[in-house]
């Protein structure tokens, strides 16, 4: 079971990777009452994730530096792909803000 928890925090990771979710999205997604599948809050416990108030006091989550780290290692594509839309929006000035009011991400479905 530990294996199917670990793959499912991972897929949480590479989800709020795509771009920025609201915290009620990501809890609509991701908490569960199920105690053998506590995604979001083993992410959480572990310090994977981070929730952050932004523009008009909306939360947001977001990967933090440890989840960032955890991609790298296990998933290095998803950390790639990642990275790689990170740049492409700071060179074009776009910020966090943007990608969450917009759903920019790489021609992607913002709800994928």
């Amino acid at each position: 079971m530990k294996d199917t928890v670990e793959n499912l925090v991972l897929d949480l990771l590479e989800w709020l990777g795509r771009r920025e979710r609201t915290y009620q999205n990501t809890m609509e997604a991701w908490r569960t009452s199920c105690p053998r599948l506590p995604i979001w809050e083993d992410a959480s416990d572990r310090g994977l994730v981070e929730v952050n108030t932004v523009d008009g006091g909306r939360s947001v989550v977001r990967v933090a530096p440890a989840g960032l780290a955890l991609l790298k290692e296990r998933r290095p594509q998803a950390y790639e792909e990642f990275e790689r839309q990170r740049t492409r929006n700071i060179t074009r000035g776009i910020t966090a803000g943007d990608v969450m009011a917009k759903g920019i991400i790489a021609g992607r479905d913002p709800d994928l």
